[in-house]
């Protein structure tokens, strides 16, 4: 899809069709070019100013960029900062919604701290998983910015300062049980 490699052709910060089994952390700009997934007991951290760009293709043709970043029991840690926000985003300069599927976060931990979800299917799922969203924006997202479903009575799920603009459905789809909090 155009992503530019290194004359190592070492995958470097290009991450696409594999699982992560160790601790491993993002920084600067990371390309993703295929499914993502952080194994269960792994962390992914996201550093502070990273841009992660998503350089998919819709092999199946059904509309939507291949590619995403899901966990399975894992963690993502974002760790923004007001003057270094976290970036998930679609590669290239023709930015549309839909180049990508979503970021899906499911039966795992997640510290989203200052990071921008856009031009996603879904910007933000998360499902079954306990944890914090401060500083969080959805925006040019195809359906939703943002879905939550099925957090346990069990779990905590804390957003604050969460903002969702020009998605295409519900720019927040809430589907739990009220052990999630917002303010």
């Amino acid at each position: 899809t155009g992503v530019p490699f290194d004359a190592t052709w070492s995958t470097g910060p290009y991450f696409g069709g594999e699982t992560l089994s160790t601790e491993t952390t993002w920084l600067g700009d990371v390309y993703v070019t295929g499914d993502v997934t952080v194994a269960g007991g792994t962390k992914l951290n996201v550093s502070a100013g990273a841009n992660v760009l998503f350089a998919c293709f819709d092999a199946n043709e059904n509309g939507v960029g291949d590619c995403g970043l899901a966990t399975s029991g894992g963690t993502i840690s974002v760790a923004g900062t007001a003057g270094s926000p976290v970036l998930f985003t679609a590669y290239g300069t023709a930015k549309a919604p839909k180049a990508w599927s979503t970021v899906r976060i499911t039966g795992g931990n997640l510290d989203l701290r200052y990071a921008t979800f856009e031009y996603a299917d879904d910007g933000l799922t998360i499902d079954s998983s306990s944890g914090v969203a401060d500083h969080v924006t959805v925006r040019n997202n195809a359906d939703d910015g943002l879905v939550v479903t099925s957090i346990p009575s069990n779990a905590s799920l804390q957003f604050s300062n969460l903002l969702s603009e020009r998605n295409g459905m519900d720019g927040i789809s809430l589907m739990m049980s009220d052990a999630g909090q917002f303010d």
